[in-house]
């Protein structure tokens, strides 16, 4: 087949339809319209004599021609993209490139803080821009849109195409005011923990929820809900001012604790960590400054994985002063 003779642009439209699963999507991705993203599909069956897609009432299901194609046509694409994407390597120094990480829940305190103090020292004139994407199933696209940089999330996305890496993980601990007045006898024992009221973020930090093991143990506690907020800030504020206690992550206490005059101590029942993911799309694989953003990323998690172990090594009514 002469190359020469074939729109290759029919290829990238083929890799939109393919990931979006939507010809409408794929327009708006591209920056075309629905009826041109139509026209160079019908060309591309045409060319490759099968139908490439057929309509569902969820989207489109590709055929096996397509997953055949896609494997090839997206591996080409990828790699024209990270040859040209590339670039210079990052000078931090002199910079002006904007960030934008989307980091779930009250994480952006935990992590943002310490990235923006890591720009600020490092990189100065870099700008950070923290979201919060809500629904979750929008990451992907927006990853390949290239609207968000990076994710920093509570779970792998089911998405084979993007790439993600276990970053760090979160132990969890039960955290009250200093000067609790039944903490001692609330951490003795599952039974007795349970008979205290708690805050928690409003339908649990899907964090937790992703542990078997505490399942049981948050079903139990919708009973025992007080109060519900829209996120994890607002539990240190809530505890340090009643004797309400909540079941967050370690760094979060360990962040929060000196500021609000907290204690935490681990739960009277083992709670398996939970990890978090550092998620991008493939097409920044080489582009150098979105390699030094993640090796930022990956060191914070180191430091935050030392917080944990040492606050580990002084669990009962520990505090950050």
């Amino acid at each position: 087949m002469n190359l020469r003779s074939i729109d290759l642009n029919l290829l990238t439209v083929f890799e939109a339809v393919y990931e979006e699963r939507s010809q409408g999507r794929a327009a708006d991705r591209l920056g075309m319209t629905q009826p041109a993203v139509s026209n160079a599909l019908s060309r591309l069956r045409a060319l490759v004599d099968d139908r490439l897609f057929q309509g569902r009432a969820k989207g489109l299901v590709t055929t096996a021609k397509a997953d055949d194609l896609y494997r090839g046509i997206h591996a080409a694409l990828d790699g024209i993209r990270n040859e040209l994407e590339a670039g210079e390597p990052l000078d931090p120094a002199t910079s002006r490139r904007t960030f934008v990480v989307t980091i779930s829940f009250g994480g952006g305190a935990l992590i943002g803080l310490r990235l923006f103090r890591r720009f600020r020292e490092l990189a100065p004139h870099l700008r950070l821009v923290i979201r919060t994407i809500d629904p979750e199933e929008e990451i992907p696209r927006l990853l390949r849109e290239q609207r968000l940089d990076l994710a920093v999330n509570h779970a792998r996305l089911a998405d084979p195409f993007l790439e993600q890496t276990e970053f760090m993980t979160f132990s969890a601990v039960v955290m009250a005011r200093d000067g609790h007045p039944r903490i001692a006898s609330a951490i003795a024992s599952r039974e007795r923990l349970m008979e205290e009221e708690f805050v928690a973020v409003h339908h649990h930090t899907p964090g937790f929820a992703q542990i078997a093991e505490m399942r049981p143990i948050l079903e139990t506690l919708r009973d025992r809900v007080a109060l519900e907020g829209p996120n994890t800030m607002l539990l240190p504020l809530v505890v340090s001012k009643t004797d309400l206690l909540a079941i967050t992550f370690r760094q979060m206490a360990a962040l929060t604790a000196g500021n609000y005059d907290l204690r935490y101590y681990n739960p009277p029942f083992p709670i398996p960590d939970t990890p978090n993911y550092l998620i991008w799309h493939p097409s920044r694989r080489n582009d150098q400054a979105h390699r030094w953003l993640r090796q930022q990323c990956m060191a914070i998690g180191e430091e935050l994985g030392q917080v944990a172990a040492e606050t580990e090594a002084s669990p009962e009514g520990s505090r950050a002063d």
